[in-house]
């Protein structure tokens, strides 16, 4: 699916940074982090709006 996709897109270039800081010994910059920083953000609103209605009716039963 086109969704399923997209978050490849998102995490290729986290894990590509990953393996450079492991295998070829890369610095990570501040703009790296920053950059993985706003990825993780972005999906984890993505995933919340998708998630919200299970999370309210969850804090409703106790």
């Amino acid at each position: 699916e086109v969704v399923k996709m997209s978050f490849v897109t998102f995490l290729s270039p986290i894990v590509a940074s990953l393996v450079g800081l492991t295998l070829l010994h890369e610095i990570i910059t501040f703009k790296e982090i920053g950059g993985i920083f706003l990825i993780f953000c972005g999906l984890f609103i993505y995933d919340f709006r998708k998630y919200y209605h299970h999370y309210k009716s969850y804090k409703s039963m106790k």
